[in-house]
């Protein structure tokens, strides 16, 4: 079962994507595929452990305003792959009255249909899964607070990979785990912020079974198997899932 991992000192929401079991009794290979929130606050001591671990990819779904306002690291050996996610969110502005003024937030279940319009012809997660492809690993994905463009790009590894529906909710829930032992930055600041807007801080800022649950209803809304969702948007056939699953599971 994937657990965050605590050790770090500024960076958020860091866990392995290991240790999942897959449908056919194989489980996720730990040390080669991580998540998190943006890594620009991360100490030298956080810097060092990421070496450390091999990290040979650092993959950002951040645009072009996120990026420049809070920069990635750069750690010697490591690749930055930053491809900012197609979204109707425009993070250039941090008005609290421009956010409130985005007609997504007025939608039930906001953030699901934000992760459904996300699903088909998004160049990061075909260059995300271009890295799985070619083996760029250890690789760490993250956006901002690594829960909503990153929670798609991780259950649509872990859909490759062949986890259960439930076993990717339940992964996908731990920010919620991570976020009360150790808000991050942005959440504190949004949070005081928005201490007026109570039931939209909390749409933005936490996740639900729900927000995910929609990504899996909406492939299959439009694709019979997400066999052919993966061949149709990645070029992945079932010969290389085979060959995907045999390099990143392992036996029980």
């Amino acid at each position: 079962m994937t657990q965050l991992l605590e050790t770090f000192e500024q960076i958020y929401n860091f866990r392995d994507m290991g240790g999942q079991v897959t449908k056919d009794g194989r489980r996720v290979k730990k040390g080669l595929l991580y998540r998190c929130g943006e890594l620009g606050h991360a100490t030298n001591a956080d810097l060092a452990r990421l070496k450390d671990m091999g990290i040979q990819v650092i993959f950002d779904y951040r645009d072009d305003h996120e990026a420049s306002t809070v920069k990635s690291p750069t750690i010697e050996g490591v690749t930055n792959i930053r491809v900012p996610a197609n979204t109707n969110l425009d993070h250039s502005s941090t008005s609290l009255e421009d956010m409130l003024k985005n007609p997504m937030w007025t939608r039930e279940n906001a953030l699901g249909h934000f992760y459904a319009d996300m699903l088909f012809e998004n160049e990061p997660y075909k260059a995300l899964l271009a890295c799985i492809r070619d083996q760029q690993v250890p690789l760490v994905h993250h956006c901002t607070a690594g829960k909503d463009r990153t929670g798609v790009g991780a259950a649509l590894i872990y859909l490759l990979l062949g986890v259960s529906e439930e076993a990717i909710i339940e992964e996908y829930l731990l920010t919620n785990d991570s976020t009360a032992k150790k808000p991050p930055i942005w959440f504190t600041k949004m949070k005081e912020q928005m201490a007026e807007y109570k039931d939209v801080f909390w749409k933005m800022a936490g996740v639900e079974a729900i927000y995910i649950q929609t990504v899996f209803d909406r492939i299959k809304e439009v694709y019979p198997t997400y066999e052919a969702y993966f061949k149709e948007e990645f070029g992945i056939d079932e010969t290389e899932i085979a060959r995907l699953r045999d390099y990143y599971l392992e036996a029980i």
